[in-house]
Formats: structure tokens, C-alpha cells, sequence
């Protein structure tokens, strides 16, 4: 079973709060959690923007909604010491349902959806908290030339982020928990992939497969 950052830093802090140190007792907050592995930011990063960009991608106005699975995807942003880290800017853009990304750089034949968002931004409560409700990515075949791999390779389903805090940023990736390409991502293939992995929370309140990832920011 593959432990999440949020379960392996409860324990961690557990055990560490019976050490001594100097005559005192080591807090969870002197604690250094594990960055979030940086990736890179991709070929289809919307330079062209939707016309809308909130937490919902969805939907676009009043319209009708994306196909696809609609899932939630939540977590907190926090600091290198695990404190949670207000008002920090999370944008996410992904691929459609099909696997397709709104961008003119995707030249793949598959449809897009005029109805999925694509790109979304958020900023987090007080308590580090980041929300974003869309629809599970589809695979694709990486196009020719796209991250100097050979062409023909499939990437799994995954989110694109870049998260902002108030001294750092970072621009990273999130994988779904249970799919086996996981470990044949070329892209990713000198990341920690392990990091990167949301865990499966089941059904939210609304009824859509909720995955958490926490992101955590060397220097806050």
C-alpha cells in the first residue's frame, strides 16, 4: 500500500515528539517535510487562456457539462515544516477526458470538448486547503518532438500544477493512485513518481471520486 506525505509525516512526527533533544522534546514542527519533486511544465500549458478559470472545470457558465468522470481533487499547500501555507495561488490544467489538451501545440486527432474548462486557478483558505472539481484526464501518445522522448509513448492520466506560496514555486505534476503506466512514464522517469501519487479518498459529498495530494513547498 503506498503511504501518502500526510500519513508518513503524522508518523514521523509521532515518533519524533518522544526524542530528546537538547533537553527538550522535538516538536512536528521542527520537523523538514519532503518537497514536492519539481517536473516539467509541458508542452500545453494554456498560454491562451478559457474564458473562465475558477476551481470548476467542469463547467463553462451555465452550459452543459464536460464528458468524462467527474472527480474532485483536494489537499493542502505547506511549508518545508509541514505548516500550512494561506493564500497560496494553485492553478491546474489537464488533458480532457479523451486525453486531449486545448492548446494548438496538441495536433493529436482526437476532439476536444468545447465544454471542458482545461485550466483552473484557486487560492488557498486559511488552512492551506486547495479544491478543484473536473473530470479524470484520458491517457495520450506523446507527440513527436514533445520532451525529447521517442515518439509513440503513452503518458498516464495526471494533472499539471504550479503552485505559488509566499516565498516559492513550483510547478509539478499529480498521478492517479492504481493505474500500472505510472511506472512507465518516460516523462517522469527521473522523479520520484512515489511523490507524486494521490491517494483515492472514495466518494466526496457530491458523489464525485475525491483524490488528495498535498503540496509541499521547500521554502513556503
Amino acid at each position: 500500500m503506498t503511504m501518502n506525505r500526510r500519513t508518513a509525516l503524522g508518523q514521523i512526527a509521532a515518533r519524533a515528539a518522544l526524542l530528546p533533544v537538547a533537553g527538550s522534546l522535538l516538536w512536528p514542527s521542527r520537523l523538514l517535510a519532503i518537497p514536492t519533486p519539481f517536473t516539467d511544465i509541458g508542452p500545453f500549458y494554456p498560454v491562451v487562456r478559457p474564458a473562465e478559470e475558477d476551481g470548476d472545470l467542469t463547467l463553462i457558465g451555465k452550459g452543459q457539462p464536460a464528458a468524462g468522470q467527474v472527480i474532485e481533487i483536494v489537499g493542502r499547500v505547506l511549508d518545508g515544516k509541514g505548516a500550512p501555507l494561506a493564500r497560496s495561488r494553485v492553478e491546474l490544467w489537464q488533458a480532457n477526458a479523451a486525453g486531449k489538451y486545448a492548446h494548438a501545440g496538441d495536433t493529436s486527432a482526437v476532439a476536444l470538448d468545447p465544454r471542458f474548462q482545461g485550466f483552473g486557478a484557486v487560492i488557498t483558505d486559511a488552512k492551506g486547503n486547495y479544491r478543484f472539481t473536473t473530470v479524470m484526464p484520458g491517457a495520450y501518445r506523446i507527440p513527436p518532438g514533445a520532451f525529447g522522448v521517442a515518439d509513440g509513448a503513452i503518458r498516464p492520466p495526471h494533472v499539471h500544477l504550479d503552485v505559488a506560496g509566499r516565498n516559492d514555486r513550483l510547478i509539478t505534476q499529480m498521478l492517479f493512485p492504481g493505474d500500472p503506466r505510472n511506472d512507465k512514464d518516460v516523462v517522469l522517469a527521473n522523479v520520484d513518481r512515489k511523490q507524486l501519487i494521490a491517494t483515492d479518498r472514495g466518494k466526496g459529498p457530491s458523489g464525485a471520486q475525491r483524490f488528495e495530494w498535498d503540496i509541499i513547498l521547500a521554502n513556503g
